[in-house]
This record gives C-alpha cells, sequence and structure tokens, in this order.
C-alpha cells in the first residue's frame, strides 16, 4: 500500500498537467484496483502463514485447557433409583450428609406411591391379573403367570434400597474427599460408577438395569454428580434342578434324611419365588457340598454349575451338577509330625469311636478346635486321607481323618503381681508342665507370698481319664493365712473326675481333706480336720471364658463335711451361683456380640446346713468384701463382726455384682461396677436388697491370656476403711 502510493506520488509529478479529466480517472481507476489488489492479498495467507497462525490457536486453546484441568474439582454425588418415570429410593454419600450436616441413618428415602400396594402387584389390579391368567389357561399357564406376578411384586417398590447399596461401593463416594483434576476426570469416575451400577442391579436381581449419569455446575467451581439407576423388573428364582452322577448310595438309616441331603429341585436358603440376588443363589449352590459333608459323604464335590435367564418369565434358572461320592464313617486318625505328646494320646482324644458315626466335618472341626486347645501344640491342621478302609459289599466303608501337629513348648516359668488396697502387695511365682507324661498332663505349681497367704499351690490335670471329655483334677497346697478372721497353717488337697456331656454341660464329683491347726479371735490355737466330698454342677454357655459377652454361667455346688473343731460336727454346704452376660450390637463383619458394650451380671447364695457356727472351723466359713466379692470394703469386712469388731465368719451370704463394660480400642476398655452382699450368722440368706453395696470404676488393659484389670472402689455406706479401695490382677472380675 506505502509502496504504491509513493509511486503514484512519483508519477504526478512527471506527467504534465494538460492531459485533463480522462487521465485523471484512468488513474483513479487504476489506482483503485491496485489498492483491492493488495487488501485482497494481505487477507489470504500463504499456507505456511496459515498453518503457523493454526498451531498457534491449538496452542493457546490447549493451554486454556490445560490451566482448567489443573484445578481440583470437588463435587457432590447423589445416588437415584427410578422407575416408570418415579424416584422410588434416593440417598447421597456420607461425606456429602456430613457436610450438609443431615443425620446419617443408612436409609433410604423411597417414594410412597412407588412403594405402595398398587405398584408393587400387591393390591386388586396385580391379584386380578394373576386371576384372569389362571383362567385364560390351565395350570401350566397358571403357574407362569404366576412366576409373572411373583416378579412384578418385586419390582419398584423393592428397588429403592439400590441406592444405599450403591453408595457402599460407589468410587465417587469412596473418593469425594479427593476431587479429580477437571470435569475429564470427574466424567472418568463417574463412567467406573455407571459399570458399577449395572453391576450392582443384576447381582441383586435386576437383569434388565441401565443406568446414567449427569454432571452440573463444572464451570462453577463445584460439579454435582447424580448416577440414576433404572433396574426394571426384579427376576425371581426360577427352575432349579440338581443332577447327582454317579447317583448316590444311600445307606437304610440314612433313607429317611436322603431328600434333605440331595436335593432335586431346590437350593439350601433358596425358593422358587423368591429374587434371584447372585449372593443368594451362589450360597445356595455352594451349601450343598458342605450339607453332604455333614451328612456321611466325605468325598462330595460340585461338578458344574450353569445358570440362564429365562426373559419372558423374569426368572433365574440354574442346573447343577454335582459328584457325591460314596458313604463313609468316621474312622481312626491318622497323627502326622514329630511330636512328643503320646499318638495313641492324640488319637484318643478324638471325640468319636470308629466307624459308629457316620462322617460329619463338624465333628471334624470340633476335634481340630479340642487338639489346638490343650496348649500342647503350636499348630494343629486337618490333612486328607485318601484311602478307606472296612468297605467291601454294601457296608459302609470308614474315612480315616489326617492331622498334622507341631509341639509347641510344653514347659513355662511365670510369675505376677497383685495389688489391694486392703490386702497389701502379693507376688506369685509358678512351673507348669503340660505333658508331664506325655499324654497331656498338666501339672502347674505355684509360690503365692502376701500379706494373707504365703506357700506352696500344686494343680495336676489328666486329660480324657478313661473316657472322652472326662477329667481328673487334684489340687493340694501347704499355706500359712494370716487374716483378721483368723491364722491358720494347714495343708488341703481335694480331687475329682470332671466330665462334659456336651458342649454346655458339666458334673464334678470328688473328695477333699484339710487339716492343721488355726487360731481364730475367740479362740486359742487349736487343731482341726475337715474330710467329705463336692459335687457340682454346672451349665457354661459363655463364647469366651476370660473376656464373655455372651452366654450365662450356672452352677450348683454341694459339699458334705464332717470333721473335728471345738468338737465334732456334720454340715453340708451348698452354693448357688449364676452370671449372664449380654452385648446390644453385634459386629457387622462376624456376626458375633461386638464387645464395644457389655453388660454383665452376677448373683450369687450360699448357705451351711446341719451344724452351729462355732463347729465350723472358720477358714471354712463365708467371708464377704474385698476383690473378689464385694469391692470397696476391706478384706472379710462385711458380715457378722465379734466384740473386738473382727470379722467373725458366717453360715449364709448373698453377693450381686453388676457391671457395664466399655471397649473403647482393642486393647484398652474401661468398666463401671456396683456390689452389694451380707453374710449372716443364720442358716438361710435373708435374699433382700439391706445389703453393703460398694461402687467404681475400672480400667482393662486386654493382652493374649486375658484382660489385666485395675479397679477403684468406694463403699456406699460408712465403715472403718479406707474410703478408696484398689485392686490390680488379672482376668475380668466375673
Amino acid at each position: 500500500m506505502h509502496a504504491y502510493q509513493g509511486s503514484r506520488l512519483r508519477s504526478r509529478r512527471l506527467l504534465p498537467p494538460l492531459h485533463g479529466f480522462a487521465f485523471s480517472t484512468a488513474s483513479a481507476v487504476m489506482a483503485g484496483l491496485l489498492v483491492l489488489a493488495g487488501c485482497s492479498s494481505r487477507q489470504e495467507p500463504t499456507p505456511q502463514e496459515q498453518k503457523a497462525q493454526a498451531e498457534a490457536e491449538a496452542y493457546e486453546k490447549e493451554k486454556a485447557a490445560d490451566e482448567v484441568a489443573e484445578r481440583p474439582l470437588p463435587y457432590t454425588v447423589r445416588f437415584r433409583v427410578e422407575q416408570d418415570g418415579r424416584t422410588v429410593g434416593s440417598a447421597e454419600s456420607a461425606a456429602d450428609k456430613a457436610a450438609s450436616g443431615q443425620a446419617s441413618d443408612g436409609k433410604d428415602v423411597s417414594d410412597k406411591g412407588a412403594s405402595g400396594k398398587d405398584a408393587s402387584g400387591k393390591g386388586p389390579a396385580g391379584k386380578g391379573a394373576e386371576g384372569d391368567a389362571a383362567k385364560a389357561a390351565g395350570e401350566d399357564a397358571a403357574k407362569e403367570a404366576g412366576t409373572r406376578a411373583r416378579a412384578s411384586r418385586h419390582a419398584a417398590g423393592d428397588a429403592g434400597y439400590l441406592a444405599g447399596k450403591m453408595d457402599g461401593v460407589s468410587q465417587l463416594a469412596a473418593l469425594v474427599k479427593r476431587p479429580p483434576d477437571g470435569e475429564l476426570g470427574l466424567e472418568r469416575r463417574a463412567r467406573l460408577d455407571l459399570a458399577t451400577a449395572e453391576k450392582l442391579m443384576r447381582s441383586e436381581g435386576y437383569y434388565d438395569g441401565k443406568a446414567e449419569m449427569r454432571i452440573t455446575g463444572a464451570e462453577t467451581g463445584k460439579a454435582k454428580v447424580e448416577i440414576i439407576l433404572h433396574p426394571g423388573v426384579r427376576y425371581v428364582v426360577g427352575d432349579v434342578t440338581v443332577l447327582y452322577q454317579p447317583k448316590p448310595r444311600v445307606p437304610k438309616d440314612l433313607e429317611s434324611r436322603a431328600k434333605a441331603i440331595f436335593p432335586v429341585h431346590d437350593l439350601p436358603g433358596v425358593n422358587a419365588g423368591e429374587p434371584a440376588t447372585a449372593s443368594e443363589m451362589l450360597s445356595g449352590v455352594n451349601a450343598l457340598v458342605p450339607s453332604m459333608k455333614k451328612n456321611g459323604y466325605p468325598d462330595a464335590r460340585l461338578e458344574e454349575q450353569h445358570y440362564y435367564l429365562d426373559r419372558r418369565k423374569r426368572t433365574l434358572n440354574a442346573l447343577v451338577l454335582v459328584d457325591p461320592g460314596e458313604c463313609a464313617t468316621l474312622g481312626r486318625v491318622v497323627v502326622e509330625g514329630k511330636s512328643e505328646v503320646n499318638t495313641e494320646f492324640i488319637q484318643r482324644m478324638a471325640p468319636w469311636d470308629p466307624g459308629e458315626e457316620y462322617w460329619d466335618t463338624r465333628r471334624v472341626d470340633e476335634y481340630i478346635t479340642k487338639l489346638r486347645r490343650t496348649g500342647l501344640f503350636k499348630n494343629v491342621t486337618a490333612v486328607v486321607v485318601p484311602e478307606r478302609e472296612g468297605a467291601g459289599g454294601n457296608a459302609v466303608s470308614q474315612k480315616p481323618v489326617g492331622v498334622k501337629v507341631e509341639d509347641a513348648k510344653h514347659r513355662t516359668i511365670g510369675g505376677l503381681v497383685r495389688y489391694d488396697t486392703d490386702t497389701g502387695f502379693g507376688v506369685e511365682g509358678s512351673w507348669e508342665h503340660r505333658n508331664l507324661f506325655h499324654n497331656g498332663e498338666r501339672l502347674t505349681v505355684t509360690a503365692p507370698v502376701s500379706l494373707i497367704e504365703a506357700g506352696l499351690k500344686a494343680k495336676f490335670v489328666k486329660p480324657e481319664f478313661f473316657a472322652h471329655g472326662q477329667q481328673l483334677l487334684v489340687n493340694a497346697s501347704a499355706l500359712r493365712e494370716r487374716s483378721d478372721g483368723y491364722e491358720r497353717n494347714g495343708i488341703d488337697a481335694d480331687g475329682g473326675v470332671e466330665r462334659q456331656f456336651n458342649k454346655v454341660w458339666y458334673a464334678y464329683g470328688g473328695g477333699l481333706a484339710d487339716v492343721g491347726t488355726i487360731k481364730s479371735n475367740e479362740s486359742s490355737t487349736q487343731g482341726y480336720s475337715v474330710y467329705g466330698g463336692q459335687f457340682k454342677l454346672r451349665r457354661d454357655t459363655r463364647n469366651d471364658p476370660m473376656n464373655p459377652t455372651s452366654g450365662t454361667n450356672i452352677q450348683l455346688g454341694v459339699k458334705p463335711l464332717t470333721g473335728e473343731y471345738d468338737g465334732s460336727f456334720t454340715a453340708v454346704g451348698t452354693v448357688l451361683s449364676m452370671a449372664g452376660y449380654y452385648a446390644p450390637w453385634t459386629n457387622p463383619k462376624t456376626g458375633e456380640p461386638d464387645d464395644k458394650l457389655v453388660l454383665a451380671g452376677k448373683v450369687e447364695a450360699g448357705s451351711y446346713q446341719g451344724a452351729p457356727l462355732h463347729s465350723i472351723p472358720p477358714s471354712h466359713r463365708y467371708y464377704l468384701g474385698g476383690a473378689g466379692s464385694v469391692r470397696g470394703y476391706g478384706y472379710q469386712q462385711i458380715g457378722p463382726m465379734d466384740r473386738d469388731n473382727d470379722p467373725e465368719g458366717a453360715r449364709s451370704y448373698q453377693l450381686v455384682n453388676l457391671e457395664t463394660r466399655f471397649k473403647v480400642t482393642d486393647s484398652l476398655g474401661f468398666v463401671a461396677f456396683l456390689d452389694g452382699g451380707m453374710a449372716y450368722r443364720d442358716q438361710m440368706p435373708k435374699f433382700d436388697l439391706d445389703m453393703d453395696y460398694g461402687a467404681g470404676l475400672g480400667v482393662r488393659y486386654f493382652t493374649p491370656i486375658g484382660p489385666v484389670r485395675f479397679d477403684v472402689a468406694v463403699p456406699l455406706k460408712e465403715n472403718p476403711n479406707p474410703p478408696l479401695q484398689f485392686y490390680i490382677s488379672i482376668g475380668q472380675a466375673f
């Protein structure tokens, strides 16, 4: 443009002015053409210039997009279930609920109309449709119509819970506190949730289900994501067929149970017409073989399983092939591994006689658990023994039970320290041998030393004593005892046999002897002797003896005695004790009672019949007060007192213990407790509420051998003891 203008000016100076108007017009036209040509050439850049310009624009756009993508994009997420255009359930993530201050109760919000009778098919319309179908087409058509009607009843109204389930498996919900980089990252998460939603619907029986997503508000810096589930009709269980190849051979005494052991058209826990959830269907199939292994068929195995949908009937059908194997009884025990424990003893501990019981995996598991609890082995595992014994003709063979054992250390040296405010410090050393004569015999020797006792104690246990579930128990001690009630130097021993009849019932019978010298506050030192028997009946359903969270422990003990002390005496002592434990919550993972909160209670009463109080040696009378009875009071400080206000002992008593146990971590817990009790000179307790009460708080530190206990208690009535009592020991109070 500038070059052209310069040349035009130079031309004007060279040409004479006489050329007139024509030349001027021509010049103007030529100049206009040149100007247009110059402008046109500037608007159409060269290909190289066009490429450079396009690359620059792409770079700028990419740079701007990168700047946006690099910024985290916070979001909220909500799950909604739609059926026939209506919302039947919704849920937002727990993080969103917490952020918005809403209560997170885990319940879905369902549309009332969608879950009503008409929507579910349970109202008159549903019944009418089912009846019309039955009349229109015979029995087969009626059966098909019934199946389809049941499927419709599990459609709209029942689908709302999917929103809550989706919240539990969603990646969007799990990562909501970690925003993605930009909208593209958020979309990736949402698409993964779409696939998860469809899998969830299929697993719950909604095999026609679809899902969609909606993302809004990304441009504002905080997006809203909604995952919408369209489940459709819920399928139900249809035809189930179980084939057994080869056909099972059933002994005569099992024929009455054959249909239950070998179901043909049903599965354990699965009923035709019920929702066809994947978990229940698989559980039913997987339960077939274990059921057979509990009923005499140890080699049963699942060969094939096939599932197919009937989309017209809205049913899920199953075809299962099972090899039942041969029936067998529990045989002898085959022991593998080197062990110092006699093989015969390990075999004798089996709770069955070879060939007497049909194979039952529960009995094998019971045996393995029994071996582990002896403390003799570091590891016990079941192994397969393929061969059979005693087979022939129509006889049922015996299948040996294989166990592999690995010895634990059989000797232990230990000690413990106790402290009570009323009895002071106490120490105790111990030595234990758990395989004394190579048959699981346990000998424990302890040496307690405290202000109230010092000496030696021994306990001997011989398991499987002449019979299954039976053990010999022997206790002996040589002690010096010093208390406010008496001073004793004596030797005592008791022994007997305890038999376990089943998982909860135990009985014990034995005798005892106690001789020595004793001095009470009412008499000088004199000799005494006590002989008699001991009989106990116990029902124990506790789930853990050291730290129970459920069950009860009820025990009745009767002790007939005779002997010499201030003359001859004969008496019968009776003690009844009942303890119970209750955990109001259940552990969702294990299904067992949750030990986060346990309510524990115990009541106990005792009585001596047949002899006056002064004839019974003071060491055999009843006393209350202290760590083992009513905390907050001094040792033996509840009950009858002599003229010097020292404990005299009693012929009867009653005791109540209540505890609320809180567990805040796996190793730490707290306890609030209330104890009450009273002892009487009379033969029978009064069974009233006029007792001495103590209350307090405690700390529990949980260890593999049991909780370490620290309690602080105060008496709830005026007494001469210190106002605070401290107790340190091992194990729960009861």
